[in-house]
């Protein structure tokens, strides 16, 4: 898999990996050799039923020992509306709420707090409102 980006200046990023899918799962595998930034990601998704989805992923750099992971949810409570969220090693715990009132017509409202430093940290809260025409 090769990966371009165009920017100034001009760089293209070489990835290697491979990916596996068998429904209702997919996994994939990544690993990025440019030196100074070695890495290693990796992606898990399943769909447990129709309504519920679950995901997961871990990135580790090899030179700083660093490793970062995600696992995270998404549950359809109706055909319009899905709850979706996730929470990391870190102690970040994000969850968003979706609305489709009609089609092209997105509102959500998210929330976002750090659970290692609850009292020492303020929650994150957002909304939104996403319009798409054809």
């Amino acid at each position: 898999m090769c990966t371009k980006s165009i920017g100034f200046p001009f760089v293209i990023i070489f990835l290697t990996g491979f990916g596996y899918v068998a429904c209702p799962m997919s996994l994939s595998l990544l690993y990025n050799p440019k030196k100074g930034d070695k890495n290693l990601t990796l992606y898990y998704s399943h769909e447990v039923n129709p309504n519920l989805s679950v995901a997961m992923h871990v990135d580790y750099e090899q030179e700083a020992r660093i490793s970062n992971s995600e696992i995270g949810g998404s549950y359809k409570l109706d055909t319009q509306t899905s709850l979706k969220a996730k929470i990391s090693n870190a102690g970040v715990v994000s969850t968003l709420l979706e609305y489709e009132p009609k089609p092209l017509v997105t509102l959500g409202l998210s929330a976002e707090f750090n659970g290692k430093l609850l009292w020492s940290t303020k929650p994150k809260l957002g909304f939104n409102v996403t319009v798409l025409s054809i």
